[in-house]
């Protein structure tokens, strides 16, 4: 570490005079629990977590094998500290101004340098900046950083209040969540586990600056058309003022083109610098699905003279979406629209409920940041709503989202409970609201800031009045809070920073009654917490759905990774540990019975329930797209897991694809025809995407389950744009007379794709499936790609339906890896199937590992 540390010295000397320079101070870090000067010192990784540096040292169990949770409890209730020694020498020292950054604590921690007490921290949330020029000297230097439980050190409020209030996630019997500003998750939810970390969670770093700093940039998109772009940049440079008192220069450049020259007095000016400039014939921004996400490149470029030299001394870049977006959100004749306009066009929404990837954060690689955003791609999706039960996400994830079109739904980290109503704490909301919306700003993907998550629809729904025992004056002390933290404090806040739209919670309708679906935005968990049944998702639909959902298991291949053999029993303590629902797994075995003929061991239903999953997702989304325009968004819960658990997720922990997120790829296609069945006819709606008419056609094919292809009908239709519309009715007693043994197929010829949907005239439960059938492939090519891995084209057949055809590895762990671009999907008798399989086997060792399994088959 020394010898990086005077390579950096050295730098300094050559080029202090010159731009900012930063040092990450992520090496040689040591941590240990509080216990006096006898604990022992372990090497500890920076970014990390205290959980995540105890397991690398054999200190814990691994909190999610089997049911090791429990065993990892007692780490939130100590005290730990971290520690770190750099060296420098006196050329860093020269610089006008050197600030020492935490991007990130977690949560509460007093930080030293040199045995001075810089600051302390009791947010998670923001990050802490201090001036340390004057504590710092050459050579050695201490960082030392200590954290605090964050459940002792909230304790003292929660008995000080004089009442509970409500934190259902909050897994301890004193709760005290909800005093702390930090990621309600790591608490507990109905799908994750309560691990309460601590540590340095983002990155750590010294900027050593001469003359100014950049502090902060921000484009202003003032006005857009499609003949000009007016825009503004403005650039806040340190409050610091250095003792220089000189001219510097101020280049705005887009792209490589300069736009804007400045000169200013540093000792003068008051701290922004701001420009106008425009873009003309500009390139807009568009969410997936609808243009290419165009991104410009604005940059900030500070110089200063130097000795007859000209030399730069601060430098920021800002990627550029210039796109225009709307909330609808007021009265009409069917009650309250919700719905977004972008660029001036009604767009429908599809896309999921996300949550972090993890409880242990640092450990997100950019990797798995990166197969997430492309996941939600690869579906269809434009929207991700970032809910507020997490955390304010790491800024590759809306980097990523900038460029891939998705449109972000941002909440504020609040869900599912009250919060105290005191000064401080509402102060130190103000200012992690802040700090996060300047953060945010920049990127073209925010789309919405939501105050919360349920808080409004549970005070007032959810019975807590009654359960706590409050008083009138507790209930108004407490509804008060609310109003002025979600009505007043954020609002405001938010309106002078941004100019997208802001609500104050979400849902802002409620599912407990009929009329409540023509209002706002809905969660819809009638099917889950209200125990009904799949078929309640179609007639239960809102303006904009923006929670629904239904459990599966994990995957067998997901078992396999925190279970061995001895604990594969749906009733064993082990997958009774992954189901944090209250409703338990009973829902899950109730509703199975209703859709399916019962899995004959614990592969098998572990197989059945992610089509039962599926079918429940399936039924909602087609139901919210049928019905546009009165609909105009649906958002699952939930796209991924912080854990491998029995969840809502349609992708795994480890990132891979259950068979819901295979059915919400289809459901979400840009033209999406469907048949429905209203008395004794057939009707064939056809939902576009499209923003132009396609003229096109529409074919009806009847297969028979053994027999194949029995009839075949086809029609010209004009598909309309952005528009939910039936195109075409028939008599369903001339298509299917053995009901139990046909399918219809419906396809619909897009611009150079064609989709289609297959319609089964009973449940699954019914059908007579062909009892031998034989699947056969071929491997029609092969492809190298990056990391070691290829890329396999096979072509499928079947003599005969196979249904739901699940392709998966003898054994499941052996490449877990692997991706498959279909699967779980129903081959009609006589037809061709490609699927691509990328994997790092090779050909050899995939064509003794490939196997699959269909409905009608056991094991």
């Amino acid at each position: 570490m020394k010898h990086l540390i005077l390579l950096f010295s050295c730098f300094c000397s050559l080029y202090c005079t010159a731009q900012s320079v930063e040092l990450l101070l992520h090496q040689n870090w040591q941590f240990r629990q509080c216990e006096g000067d006898s604990a022992k010192w372990y090497t500890a990784n920076v970014p990390g977590t205290v959980h995540t540096d105890l397991l690398a040292h054999g200190l814990i169990s691994d909190p999610h094998y089997a049911t090791n949770e429990d065993s990892v409890q007692w780490v939130e209730k100590m005290d730990w500290e971290y520690t770190t020694t750099f060296v420098l020498n006196d050329s860093l020292l020269q610089a006008d101004g050197v600030d020492l950054i935490f991007e990130g604590l977690d949560t509460y921690a007093a930080v030293f340098l040199n045995d001075s007490l810089l600051f302390s921290a009791n947010n998670m949330f923001l990050d802490y900046k201090k001036a340390v020029k004057n504590y710092l000297r050459v050579g050695d230097n201490v960082l030392h950083v200590k954290f605090y439980s964050p459940i002792q050190t909230a304790l003292p409020a929660y008995k000080k209040l004089g009442y509970t209030l409500p934190a259902g996630n909050d897994a301890a019997a004193e709760k005290v969540s909800i005093f702390t500003r930090k990621a309600p998750y790591h608490y507990g939810w109905d799908w994750g586990p309560r691990l309460v970390t601590m540590g340095i969670w983002r990155p750590v770093r010294l900027k050593a600056w001469w003359a100014t700093s950049i502090e902060h940039m921000q484009v202003k998109q003032l006005s857009l058309n499609k003949e000009l772009a007016q825009l503004t940049a403005l650039v806040e440079l340190s409050e610091q003022l250095t003792k220089h008192k000189e001219v510097l220069e101020w280049e705005l450049y887009l792209a490589d083109s300069m736009v804007q020259v400045q000169r200013f007095n540093r000792d003068t000016l008051k701290g922004v610098l701001q420009a106008n400039f425009s873009i003309e014939q500009p390139e807009y921004w568009w969410p997936n699905g609808y243009g290419k996400a165009h991104l410009y490149e604005v940059t900030s470029k500070i110089y200063r003279r130097v000795g007859g030299q000209r030399l730069l001394v601060a430098e920021s870049k800002q990627m550029l979406g210039l796109r225009t977006i709307q909330l609808i959100h007021e009265p009409d004749s069917i009650g309250t629209s919700y719905y977004f306009k972008i660029n001036d066009v009604p767009i429908f929404m599809k896309g999921a409920n996300y949550i972090p990837s993890s409880h242990f954060i640092p450990s997100v690689s950019a990797a798995r940041y990166q197969q997430i955003v492309q996941d939600a791609v690869a579906a269809n999706m434009n929207m991700l709503r970032v809910w507020g039960g997490g955390i304010y996400e790491n800024d590759i994830f809306y980097e990523l989202c900038d460029k891939n079109g998705l449109l972000v739904w941002q909440d504020f980290m609040f869900a599912c409970s009250m919060y105290p109503p005191d000064t401080a704490f509402a102060n130190l909301v103000a200012k992690e609201v802040r700090q996060n919306v300047r953060r945010l700003q920049k990127h073209p993907s925010i789309a919405l800031w939501c105050g919360n998550n349920e808080m409004d629809v549970a005070w007032h729904n959810w019975g807590w009045q009654k359960q706590f025992g409050y008083t009138k004056k507790d209930s108004a002390t407490i509804w008060a809070a609310y109003k002025t933290m979600f009505h007043e404090i954020i609002p405001q806040i938010v309106k002078q920073l941004d100019e997208r739209a802001y609500v104050s919670t979400s849902p802002l309708s409620n599912w407990g009654k009929p009329e409540n679906f023509n209002h706002a935005s809905m969660h819809y968990w009638g099917v889950w917490h209200g125990e009904e049944p799949f078929e309640n998702f179609k007639t239960n639909v809102g303006r904009f759905m923006a929670e629904y959902g239904f459990q599966s298991f994990p995957s067998f291949a997901a078992v396999q990774q925190f279970a061995d053999s001895s604990m594969w029993a749906l009733d064993g303590e082990v997958l009774q540990a992954r189901q944090k629902s209250y409703k338990g797994n009973r829902l899950i075995f109730e509703h199975m019975k209703r859709h399916y003929k019962q899995p004959d061991d614990f592969r098998n239903f572990l197989y059945v329930n992610t089509l039962l999953q599926s079918k429940g997702l399936k039924t909602a989304i087609m139901a919210h797209r049928l019905a546009k325009p009165h609909c105009m968004g649906t958002l699952y819960w939930q796209l991924n897991d912080c854990w491998p658990a029995i969840s809502w997720s349609s992708t795994d922990y480890y990132g891979n694809w259950k068979a819901a997120h295979y059915t919400v790829r289809e459901m979400y296609a840009p033209i999406l025809p469907v048949i429905t069945k209203n008395g004794k006819n057939l009707h064939v709606h056809v939902v576009s995407d499209m923003l132009d008419t396609l003229q096109t056609t529409i074919w009806l094919d009847l297969y028979d389950f053994e027999s194949g292809q029995q009839k075949s009908v086809q029609k010209e239709v004009r598909i309309l744009p952005n528009s939910s519309q039936p195109y075409w009715s028939i008599p369903a007693k001339l298509w299917a007379k053995r009901q139990r043994k046909q399918v219809l197929q419906v396809r619909v010829l897009g611009v150079d794709t064609v989709f289609s949907q297959l319609y089964y005239f009973v449940p699954e439960k019914k059908l007579i499936l062909p009892k031998s059938v034989n699947i056969q492939y071929t491997v029609k090519s092969t492809q190298t790609l990056p990391n070691q891995k290829y890329r396999y084209t096979l072509e499928f057949s079947s003599s005969v339906l196979a249904k739901n055809v699940h392709l998966h590895l003898k054994q499941a762990a052996s490449d877990y890896t692997i991706r498959y671009s279909h699967n779980y999907f129903d081959m009609l008798p006589q037809q061709k199937y490609l699927v691509n399989i990328d994997t790092s086997l090779p050909i050899s060792s995939l064509k003794e590992q490939l196997i699959w399994q269909h409905l009608s088959q056991q094991f």
